[in-house]
């Protein structure tokens, strides 16, 4: 479910979302409602084992529209009586009445957006929020009933250190943050952002130095129990994310609101961009696909080992063969050699990983499987 409003614009961000735009809400709302009866009959067959609520900032909604749209989602769809329920936070978004109302609601995942503990940086990036909010949030969410608590970081901004790296890893510990998913600064064109750096305003950290942060980061989580078991994602043992690994283990999806994206029925497709067409056309009945492609067979081959790749376990070669009827070592078995002489891959006959030192060239690795 895609919640595409915000309290205000990081310097950063290039994802579909919208600040200051209370007076949608309520209409958006009734359009995801709409949009989930439209899809309702197109998988009565379907079993849903993850429902994520993504952004922008889903908790910047109230929570009776919260309600809405969590009372559309089990109307239309089966979903698991266990399913891993996640909703994104900001921490200026979550009090206590909130907090309960979201557990009472079936959440039982929580996502917040820290992005860094470092109050001069948090302004620098024009978060809403403070190092202070984010540990009484973590607080609040806990006393709620929250034990599956995910924390975002942005590695490679201007004045970090690999020592403030690594303490924010056992900051996070201390305060029982059990997820961490920890991504390097991507410089979107356009934003704010790539605007101060274009003018000389704002230097970033090279290539290599990022490098350095993101292994000096990896070791520290693993001496704290933070186990990687994706190229950006740590976690303690049971803590990882269901609804991420599905995704990377390409397994179907079903995207609602305006620019979601959707792997089902053989396809992908993704709504439009636009947020008062998307209420307009749903309101009219008229499709919100703006574009489809059905694959083909090299097409999800490439994407499945491109995903897999992702994963610290890598891709199990025997569910490669049965998914696609391909026998994955007569098609790659001399790449893998390759790849392995370099010591950049491991194969035990079994499943092909990535070298664990060598995930920060993944994209490079994959590139490798493109024939």
């Amino acid at each position: 479910m895609h919640i595409p409003f915000c309290l205000s614009k990081c310097v950063y961000c290039d994802f579909l979302s919208f600040a200051n735009r209370q007076d949608k809400f309520e209409e958006y709302v009734n359009a995801l409602e709409i949009q989930a009866k439209f899809y309702a009959d197109k998988t009565k067959n379907k079993v849903f084992d993850t429902v994520y609520f993504g952004g922008g900032t889903p908790s910047v909604l109230p929570a009776f529209l919260i309600e809405k749209i969590i009372r559309a989602v089990n109307e239309n769809f089966y979903i698991l009586p266990n399913a891993e329920r996640t909703i994104e936070v900001n921490p200026a978004t979550v009090d206590k009445d909130k907090a309960n109302r979201l557990k009472d609601l079936g959440f039982n995942r929580v996502s917040i957006g820290m992005q860094s503990n470092d109050d001069c940086l948090l302004k620098f990036l024009g978060r809403a929020h403070n190092a202070r909010q984010f540990e009484e949030t973590v607080k609040i969410l806990q006393n709620a009933g929250f034990n599956n608590i995910n924390a975002d970081f942005i590695m490679g901004l201007p004045t970090q250190t690999k020592q403030t790296v690594t303490d924010t890893v056992k900051y996070l510990d201390d305060l029982g943050v059990n997820h961490i998913s920890a991504y390097s600064l991507i410089l979107e064109r356009g934003t704010p952002l790539s605007k101060m750096v274009s003018n000389g305003k704002v230097k970033l950290p090279d290539d290599d130095f990022v490098v350095c942060l993101y292994d000096a980061f990896v070791a520290e989580a693993e001496k704290h129990g933070f186990l990687r078991y994706e190229v950006s994602n740590f976690a303690k043992i049971g803590k990882e994310s269901r609804h991420n690994v599905n995704c990377w283990k390409y397994r179907e999806y079903l995207g609602l609101g305006v620019g979601a994206q959707s792997y089902m029925f053989g396809k992908r497709f993704t709504a439009i961009r636009n947020l008062d067409k998307f209420i307009q056309k749903t309101n009219d009945g008229k499709s919100v696909v703006s574009s489809s492609k059905i694959l083909s067979a090299h097409e999800r081959i490439f994407e499945y080992i491109m995903l897999g790749l992702r994963l610290e376990d890598g891709i199990n070669v025997s569910d490669f063969n049965n998914e696609f009827d391909v026998d994955f070592l007569t098609v790659y078995g001399n790449i893998i050699e390759r790849l392995q002489k370099q010591n950049l891959v491991s194969f035990d006959g079994t499943r092909l990983k990535v070298n664990k030192d060598k995930f920060y060239i993944l994209n490079s690795i994959i590139t490798e499987f493109i024939i």
